[in-house]
Protein backbone atom coordinates (compact mmCIF):
# COMPACT_ATOMS: atom_id res chain seq x y z
CA UNK A 1 0.00 0.00 0.00
CA UNK A 2 1.29 3.55 -1.17
CA UNK A 3 0.06 6.54 0.91
CA UNK A 4 1.93 9.39 -1.30
CA UNK A 5 2.14 12.64 0.95
CA UNK A 6 1.17 10.69 3.62
CA UNK A 7 -2.14 11.51 3.85
CA UNK A 8 -4.57 8.48 4.99
CA UNK A 9 -8.12 8.39 3.61
CA UNK A 10 -11.28 6.36 5.11
CA UNK A 11 -10.30 3.49 2.93
CA UNK A 12 -6.80 3.27 3.66
CA UNK A 13 -7.65 3.46 7.24
CA UNK A 14 -10.25 0.39 6.36
CA UNK A 15 -7.07 -1.17 4.62
CA UNK A 16 -5.25 -0.79 7.63
CA UNK A 17 -7.36 -2.07 9.78
CA UNK A 18 -8.10 -5.19 8.01
CA UNK A 19 -4.29 -5.82 7.75
CA UNK A 20 -4.54 -4.84 11.97
CA UNK A 21 -7.22 -7.92 11.94
CA UNK A 22 -5.27 -10.15 10.12
CA UNK A 23 -2.71 -12.95 11.68
CA UNK A 24 0.20 -10.74 10.30
CA UNK A 25 -0.26 -8.80 13.48
CA UNK A 26 -3.17 -9.62 16.07
CA UNK A 27 -6.32 -8.15 16.49
CA UNK A 28 -8.14 -4.54 16.57
CA UNK A 29 -11.37 -3.85 18.48
CA UNK A 30 -12.22 -1.71 14.96
CA UNK A 31 -11.40 1.90 16.58
CA UNK A 32 -7.80 1.22 17.65
CA UNK A 33 -5.43 -0.64 15.92
CA UNK A 34 -2.85 -3.12 18.12
CA UNK A 35 0.34 -2.88 19.17
CA UNK A 36 1.78 -4.34 16.24
CA UNK A 37 0.67 -0.84 13.83
CA UNK A 38 4.37 -0.20 13.82
CA UNK A 39 5.32 -3.59 12.35
CA UNK A 40 2.73 -2.69 9.38
CA UNK A 41 4.34 1.12 9.07
CA UNK A 42 7.30 -1.07 8.60
CA UNK A 43 7.01 -3.89 6.58
CA UNK A 44 3.45 -3.02 4.74
CA UNK A 45 2.94 0.99 4.14
CA UNK A 46 5.48 2.95 1.86
CA UNK A 47 5.37 6.48 2.10
CA UNK A 48 6.61 8.51 -1.00
CA UNK A 49 6.11 12.16 -1.85
CA UNK A 50 3.86 14.19 -3.46
CA UNK A 51 5.62 17.56 -3.51
CA UNK A 52 5.64 20.12 -1.48
CA UNK A 53 2.84 22.66 -1.97
CA UNK A 54 0.33 20.26 -4.38
CA UNK A 55 0.97 22.93 -7.29
CA UNK A 56 1.00 22.03 -10.92
CA UNK A 57 4.72 21.40 -11.76
CA UNK A 58 4.64 21.62 -15.39
CA UNK A 59 3.30 25.66 -15.23
CA UNK A 60 4.99 28.56 -14.35
CA UNK A 61 3.41 30.79 -12.38
CA UNK A 62 2.28 34.35 -13.78
CA UNK A 63 5.30 36.32 -11.96
CA UNK A 64 7.87 33.59 -12.45
CA UNK A 65 11.01 33.50 -14.80
CA UNK A 66 12.59 30.42 -15.67
CA UNK A 67 14.97 30.72 -13.42
CA UNK A 68 12.53 31.24 -10.33
CA UNK A 69 10.73 28.55 -11.76
CA UNK A 70 13.15 26.24 -11.68
CA UNK A 71 13.88 27.25 -7.81
CA UNK A 72 10.49 26.51 -7.31
CA UNK A 73 10.18 23.08 -8.74
CA UNK A 74 13.91 22.51 -7.05
CA UNK A 75 12.00 22.90 -3.45
CA UNK A 76 8.92 21.08 -4.93
CA UNK A 77 10.75 18.17 -4.99
CA UNK A 78 13.86 18.52 -2.76
CA UNK A 79 11.45 19.40 0.58
CA UNK A 80 9.22 16.45 1.28
CA UNK A 81 12.02 14.11 0.25
CA UNK A 82 14.40 15.42 2.53
CA UNK A 83 11.67 15.45 5.32
CA UNK A 84 11.04 11.41 4.42
CA UNK A 85 14.72 10.94 4.84
CA UNK A 86 15.34 12.75 7.63
CA UNK A 87 11.87 11.92 9.58
CA UNK A 88 11.85 7.85 8.33
CA UNK A 89 15.53 7.38 7.13
CA UNK A 90 13.88 6.14 4.04
CA UNK A 91 15.09 7.02 0.49
CA UNK A 92 12.36 7.72 -2.25
CA UNK A 93 12.09 5.44 -5.09
CA UNK A 94 8.48 7.47 -6.40
CA UNK A 95 6.73 10.43 -6.56
CA UNK A 96 3.49 11.10 -7.33
CA UNK A 97 2.76 14.12 -9.37
CA UNK A 98 -0.03 16.94 -8.31
CA UNK A 99 -2.57 16.93 -11.04
CA UNK A 100 -0.52 14.24 -12.81
CA UNK A 101 1.50 16.34 -14.73
CA UNK A 102 5.22 15.85 -15.22
CA UNK A 103 7.52 18.16 -17.47
CA UNK A 104 11.35 17.16 -18.39
CA UNK A 105 12.18 19.72 -15.92
CA UNK A 106 10.92 17.75 -12.86
CA UNK A 107 11.85 14.42 -14.18
CA UNK A 108 15.28 16.46 -13.89
CA UNK A 109 15.09 16.99 -10.74
CA UNK A 110 13.44 13.76 -9.97
CA UNK A 111 16.77 12.03 -11.59
CA UNK A 112 19.20 14.44 -9.66
CA UNK A 113 17.59 12.83 -6.36
CA UNK A 114 17.90 9.23 -7.39
CA UNK A 115 13.94 8.98 -7.72
CA UNK A 116 13.02 5.80 -10.12
CA UNK A 117 9.31 6.07 -10.41
CA UNK A 118 6.70 8.64 -11.04
CA UNK A 119 2.88 8.41 -11.06
CA UNK A 120 0.14 9.96 -12.80
CA UNK A 121 -3.57 10.02 -12.13
CA UNK A 122 -4.45 8.32 -15.44
CA UNK A 123 -5.95 5.12 -13.87
CA UNK A 124 -5.10 1.70 -15.56
CA UNK A 125 -2.42 -0.92 -15.38
CA UNK A 126 1.06 -0.40 -16.87
CA UNK A 127 2.62 -2.58 -19.81
CA UNK A 128 6.01 -3.84 -19.30
CA UNK A 129 7.29 -1.33 -21.34
CA UNK A 130 5.53 2.10 -20.13
CA UNK A 131 7.62 4.66 -19.09
CA UNK A 132 9.14 4.75 -15.18
CA UNK A 133 8.64 8.43 -14.88
CA UNK A 134 5.06 7.96 -16.72
CA UNK A 135 3.08 4.82 -14.92
CA UNK A 136 -0.28 4.99 -14.53
CA UNK A 137 -2.19 4.81 -11.07
CA UNK A 138 -5.85 4.46 -10.40
CA UNK A 139 -6.78 7.05 -7.35
CA UNK A 140 -8.79 5.69 -4.29
CA UNK A 141 -10.42 8.55 -2.99
CA UNK A 142 -12.55 9.06 0.69
CA UNK A 143 -15.86 8.49 -0.61
CA UNK A 144 -15.29 5.31 -2.36
CA UNK A 145 -16.73 2.17 -0.70
CA UNK A 146 -15.53 -1.16 -0.70
CA UNK A 147 -17.33 -1.96 -4.13
CA UNK A 148 -15.64 0.90 -6.08
CA UNK A 149 -11.54 -0.01 -4.56
CA UNK A 150 -11.90 -3.82 -5.62
CA UNK A 151 -13.51 -2.25 -9.40
CA UNK A 152 -10.11 0.28 -9.63
CA UNK A 153 -8.30 -3.12 -9.18
CA UNK A 154 -9.39 -4.52 -12.12
CA UNK A 155 -6.70 -3.52 -15.07
CA UNK A 156 -8.07 -6.05 -17.61
CA UNK A 157 -10.86 -7.56 -18.03
CA UNK A 158 -11.58 -11.41 -19.66
CA UNK A 159 -12.37 -11.93 -23.24
CA UNK A 160 -14.94 -14.48 -24.45
CA UNK A 161 -13.99 -17.15 -27.30
CA UNK A 162 -16.44 -17.99 -29.40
Amino acid sequence: MRISGGIVTPICLAVLRLIANSNFVGRSTGNEVVAGFDNILLRQIDIQPHSKTHSNLTMKLADENEARYRERIRREVDVPIEAIRERLGEPTLSYAFPYGDVNDIVVEYLRAKNVKLGVTVTPGGNAFFAPPVMLRRSMVFGGDDLDVFKSKLVTALPVARP
